[in-house]
C-alpha cells in the first residue's frame, strides 16, 4: 500500500511545476499521508479502509497547483535574465566611454566651452549609470538548487565589479580633465602631477568600499 500512496500523490503532482518547492510540499504530503495510513492501520482499520481515509486527508490540491504555477510564472526565465544582462552592459559601456572621451573637449577646444562639453558628458554618463541601477533587476532564483544559487551569486558578484570599475574609471576620467585644466591654466606642470596620486588615491578608497561590502555580507 506505500507505493499505491506514493504513486497516487505522484499522480496528484503530475502537472505541477518542477521546482525544488514542489518536491518538498509533494514530500510533505506523502509522509504525512503515509503517517496517517500507518496510525489507521494500529487502531484497527483494515488496509483498503485505512487508504481511503488517508487519501481522502490529501483533499483537493487544485488551488496549490495553481499557487506553484503562479509564483513559477511570476520569476525571470534564464533568457529574460540574458537579455537584461546584456541591455546592462551595453549602458555601461557607453557610460564608461563617456567618462573616458570626457576628456576631449577640453585638450580640443582648451576653453570654457572645453569644460562645459566635459561635465556634460560626465553628467550624461552618471545619469546612465544611476538609470541602468533603476531599471536593472536582480537574478530571481527559480528553485533553491545549488545551480540556481550560483547564477544569482554570480550576477550579484559581476554586478558588483561593473559599478567599481565605472565608478574608478570615473575617478580616472575626471582626474585627467582637472589635470590638463589645470595645468594650461597654471602652467605649474612640476606640482598638477599630484592630481594623480590623489585620483589613485580615491580609486583605492572605491576599491576598498566595495572589499569591505563584501566582506560584511560573507
Amino acid at each position: 500500500m506505500d507505493e499505491k500512496l506514493r504513486s497516487h500523490v505522484e499522480a496528484l503532482f503530475e502537472n505541477a511545476p518542477p521546482t525544488m518547492k514542489t518536491v518538498e510540499i509533494k514530500e510533505e504530503i506523502l509522509q504525512n499521508t503515509m503517517d496517517r495510513y500507518h496510525d489507521l492501520l494500529a487502531e484497527g482499520k483494515d488496509e483498503q479502509a485505512a487508504f481511503n481515509i488517508a487519501i481522502a486527508g490529501i483533499g483537493d490540491v487544485e488551488e496549490l497547483l495553481r499557487s506553484l504555477h503562479s509564483e513559477q510564472g511570476g520569476r525571470q526565465t534564464d533568457g529574460q535574465w540574458e537579455r537584461e544582462y546584456r541591455n546592462s552592459a551595453l549602458l555601461l559601456a557607453i557610460a564608461v566611454m563617456l567618462y573616458i572621451l570626457c576628456v576631449l573637449p577640453v585638450i580640443l577646444l582648451g576653453n570654457v566651452w572645453g569644460i562645459c562639453l566635459m561635465f556634460v558628458m560626465v553628467a550624461f554618463a552618471t545619469g546612465i549609470l544611476i538609470y541602468r541601477g533603476k531599471m536593472r533587476n536582480i537574478y530571481h532564483r527559480a528553485d533553491d538548487t545549488m545551480v540556481e544559487n550560483f547564477k544569482e551569486w554570480n550576477a550579484q558578484k559581476q554586478e558588483q565589479s561593473s559599478l567599481r570599475k565605472s565608478i574608478q574609471a570615473a575617478i580616472g576620467s575626471v582626474a585627467l580633465a582637472v589635470y590638463l585644466l589645470v595645468s594650461f591654466s597654471t602652467g605649474v606642470w612640476h606640482i598638477t602631477w599630484i592630481i594623480f596620486l590623489i585620483s589613485g588615491a580615491l580609486q583605492n578608497i572605491a576599491k576598498a568600499c566595495f572589499d569591505l561590502k563584501k566582506g560584511d555580507k560573507q
